[in-house]
């Protein structure tokens, strides 16, 4: 799924006396407490290089377990679902449907494994707080994450928090080649019991059906070829 205008970040003042820590432990206690959770959402994409974004919107849902699932309905219809272990992106226009291992796209800690509730903030990241002109601190926390492992496609991500609710209403996420994602989400709903196969795939008849190639394990390399 998935989630860029470079922004001077610097420490401010925002947090009101409160300490990074403390907001970090309370964005934490409250997503140990959601067992799933709904949205509206609008994804903008800022392609640096080209100076152009590209903006998508539509409902995401989430729930425990690495469960997920984004549908785009404007300006064009998507699906990309994962159950925990299986990941389905199907694009209806090209009747394609692209099908992998869960394990192999949710190997970076993203806003979106956290709100799967698969990360933890304070485990995974170094955190500060920080100002933008792209978001309101006067009603939100601006937290900028800082991976303590290296994470393939991402240098920077920021979350924008409610701070009567501490609930993540924005995410912002940048690659190596500060490209930025922005996610708003609005309208949100938690603990509404989304059952569990809102979270899988069937596979429509006739889409052409596309997975990653299986590459050899570098402890099981592939035979050689046979000498003449």
């Amino acid at each position: 799924m998935v989630g860029v205008l470079p922004l001077v970040l610097v420490l401010s003042s925002n947090v009101q006396g409160a300490k990074v820590d403390e907001i970090a432990d309370k964005i934490q206690a409250n997503y140990e407490k959601i067992q799933d959770y709904q949205a509206n959402f609008v994804q903008k994409v800022t392609l640096k290089n080209i100076n152009k974004i590209q903006k998508n919107e539509g409902v995401v849902y989430f729930k425990k377990g690495g469960k997920m699932r984004w549908d785009y309905q404007k300006p064009q219809k998507q699906e990309f679902v994962s159950d925990g272990e299986t990941i389905w992106h199907y694009m209806p226009a090209d009747n394609q449907v692209w099908v992998d291992k869960a394990s192999h796209s949710f190997t970076s800690k993203t806003p979106s494994t956290f709100l799967a509730g698969m990360g933890n903030l304070k485990n995974d990241f170094k955190i500060k707080s920080a100002k933008s002109p792209l978001v309101d601190t006067t009603t939100n926390y601006l937290l900028e994450l800082f991976p303590k492992e290296d994470q393939p496609g991402v240098k920077r991500l920021l979350l924008v928090v409610a701070k009567d609710s501490y609930q993540v209403v924005e995410t912002l996420v940048y690659d190596q080649f500060d490209n930025l994602t922005q996610v708003i989400f609005s309208d949100i709903k938690v603990n509404s019991n989304l059952p569990d196969d809102l979270f899988t795939f069937r596979i429509p008849k006739g889409a052409e059906v596309i997975k990653p190639p299986v590459l050899p394990r570098k402890d099981k390399p592939l035979p050689e070829k046979p000498k003449d």
